[in-house]
């Protein structure tokens, strides 16, 4: 039995997932707790600006991870590759990016855990670090000083008896001043995204558990945020108009942009596979969209794209500009034309969005499909291949 477990938060439901966003709690935190105060347990508010995405919080037992840091029981390198397998055993990092938002010693974790894909990447053993788009730090001690430091007023808080790791790590800070040293040169090299926040007021009114200078990444373009809270506070939010939390949804929304490539996953595969837990068929979707008169239309439209994507394999064929057709068409309906088909807005409204906001800019731009520039029928053929796979319905929930 897995030491680690991934808790939901919110599935993307009927939406194709876009991205995960993993929640990772520190030493004595807690899955929920850590992002709580009163009812308000934040990370769930993020459905409502990223409802494509999947969000989780993991749980680890931080005794285990206490080891980990000093080298004790189990060894560093061992529970890194334990965190990448669990990972992707629950494909997260395997098929769509994943950003994570840690707190305090749990940014030391994904640090550790995606140094370790970074090795097992080369040999074609992991895909965890290709996939990560960005990790936002929340007091994280990035340096071996500032965590002993940082260990031993959270052991002394919550009596977790950590003395041990503290003493460790004074004695020799070099495997985190090392760890951190290939986060700040590689995540800058690699298209991961990173923002740091550290608190400005003191716990108890006695010591900042955190500084500016100890939550820095020393990530080129990253300069630490301060957040009028303490080291337990920094991640807890009353409201959604918190600056802190703004901060963050904006920082996601530009890894999740600029990260849109799928990882270890054949393009074919990933849309011609049926979403999991929808059973309806094409002819079923369109008559529950008044669009019966469709079904044989967007059967024939379904098999040509298929048989087209299915060509292209055979040949050995770069999938580059059908992966990029068929995204694009499928985000411009999906944010332009799904939410009026949500609201029960007639046919007529929903058929001319679809000419205004996906067909005519598509043909204004002059996109590529397969080899040749596409037609108002190429695009009309992919929406129902999508519709036929169930990335895209025609009626209300």
């Amino acid at each position: 039995m897995s030491e680690f477990k991934l808790h939901s938060i919110y599935q993307s439901g009927d939406f194709v997932p876009g991205a995960d966003i993993v929640f990772i709690h520190g030493l004595g935190g807690d899955p929920y707790d850590t992002w709580t105060t009163g009812d308000n347990f934040w990370p769930k508010w993020l459905s409502e600006s990223f409802p494509h995405v999947n969000i989780w919080s993991l749980g680890h037992p931080s005794k285990k991870i206490a080891s980990m840091l000093e080298g004790r029981g189990m060894g560093i390198s061992d529970r890194a590759r334990a965190i990448v397998d669990y990972f992707e055993s629950m494909e997260i990092g395997t098929r769509r990016p994943v950003v994570f938002i840690v707190h305090s010693l749990g940014g030391l974790l994904i640090k550790a855990a995606l140094r370790k894909s970074s090795d097992m990447a080369g040999g074609g053993g992991s895909t965890l670090i290709q996939s990560t788009a960005g990790v936002a730090f929340m007091a994280t001690p990035h340096s071996g000083s500032s965590f002993a430091s940082a260990a031993q007023v959270i052991d002394s808080y919550l009596k977790l008896k950590f003395s041990k790791v503290v003493l460790e790590l004074k004695k020799d800070s070099g495997f985190l001043d090392e760890l951190n040293d290939w986060y700040s040169s590689y995540a800058p090299h690699n298209s991961i995204e990173t923002v740091a926040y550290f608190e400005i007021v003191k716990y108890l009114d006695k010591i900042q558990i955190v500084s500016k200078t100890s939550s820095d990444p020393r990530v080129h373009g990253c300069f630490p945020v301060g957040v009028d809270s303490d080291h337990f506070g920094i991640c807890k939010f009353k409201t959604a108009d918190n600056p802190t939390y703004l901060s963050i949804n904006k920082f996601l929304n530009k890894c999740i942009t600029n990260k849109k490539t799928l990882v270890n996953i054949d393009f074919d595969e990933f849309y011609t596979t049926k979403k999991v837990g929808d059973r309806k068929e094409l002819c079923d979707k369109l008559t529950a969209g008044g669009r019966a008169d469709k079904i044989s239309y967007a059967e024939n439209s379904k098999k040509r794209v298929s048989t087209l994507l299915h060509k292209y394999k055979l040949l050995g064929s770069s999938s580059a500009e059908q992966t990029k057709f068929i995204k694009d068409v499928f985000n411009r309906f999906d944010l332009s034309v799904k939410p009026m088909i949500d609201d029960g807005e007639s046919i007529k409204s929903v058929n001319e969005e679809i000419v205004n906001r996906v067909i005519t800019p598509m043909l204004q731009n002059k996109t590529i499909f397969f080899g040749e520039e596409a037609s108002e029928s190429d695009i009309m053929d992919v929406i129902y291949f999508l519709t036929g796979h169930c990335h895209i319905k025609w009626s209300q929930d």
